[in-house]
């Protein structure tokens, strides 16, 4: 997926933060899931649109693209940010359900307003476009197969034998592979979706491969694995002092 810039006018971003903007950046800051769009109501998973803030930059998800626009928190509460241009990636999603209503609503946000949990992005009529919910880990996203893309920080090659990890929230179960053997397990799915989880009994195959280069890595790591949090498009998988353990990218394979 290459990054290009995409030009956007003023009425897609130039005043999205700039109201309230003396608190805005604190009220970004983190990820949100857009929960309401028109009329249409939202369930949050792996495929629809969210936003985020990390201090650095504006970043998110349009349900197919996802794009990025470098701005500080400084930029934010003096209101002087320019959003006349983001980078955007250019996928291609035929069956994609949110992205053209995303950008269609998008366009016509003038203002921006934290009202209790919720984050309200609103026309120049004061009409709410969006409702954005704080971002958490719930069973739809969490379920399914996640490919490792990094253990212990090391980058893993991405292909068809690539090790993963895939989670049955309803029947509190993981399974997965380690590039040579199958494992499977239990998770507890309530405190998962809590960030808590242990993976240390785990049950494998025996089969011998000529290359198991993450087996051995990856199994010792996950008997270390302690907490489980959603970081944009990621999982990852920390040791109980919070450090990184590994990092899964969602699957497109079931």
């Amino acid at each position: 997926m290459k990054l290009t810039s995409l030009i956007l006018t003023c009425t897609t971003a130039g005043l999205l933060f700039t109201s309230c903007s003396h608190k805005i950046a604190n009220q970004l800051n983190g990820e949100w899931d857009v929960v309401k769009m028109g009329n249409l109501t939202i369930t949050p998973e792996a495929e629809t649109p969210f936003l985020g803030y990390d201090g650095e930059k504006i970043y998110g998800f349009t349900g197919c693209n996802t794009f990025s626009l470098p701005v500080s928190a400084a930029e934010l509460n003096a209101g002087q940010v320019d959003f006349g241009r983001t980078a955007m990636t250019m996928r291609s999603c035929p069956d994609n359900r949110y992205e053209a209503a995303f950008l269609e609503n998008v366009r016509k946000v003038k203002s921006i307003e934290h009202k209790g949990d919720a984050l309200l992005l609103k026309d120049n009529a004061g009409n709410v476009l969006m409702e954005l919910a704080e971002r958490q880990l719930t069973a739809q996203i969490l379920n399914g197969r996640w490919n490792i893309a990094q253990i212990n920080g090391k980058a893993v090659a991405q292909g068809e034998e690539v090790p993963f990890l895939g989670f049955d929230t309803a029947q509190g179960q993981l399974y997965g592979y380690t590039g040579c053997n199958r494992i499977t397990g239990a998770i507890d799915t309530a405190q998962a979706l809590k960030g808590k989880i242990k993976l240390a009994t785990l049950g494998s195959t025996r089969m011998l491969c000529p290359d198991a280069r993450f087996e051995t890595e990856m199994l010792a790591t996950l008997g270390l694995v302690r907490r489980i949090e959603l970081k944009g498009m990621q999982l990852q998988l920390c040791d109980a002092g919070g450090k990184v353990l590994m990092v899964l990218n969602r699957s497109e394979q079931p």
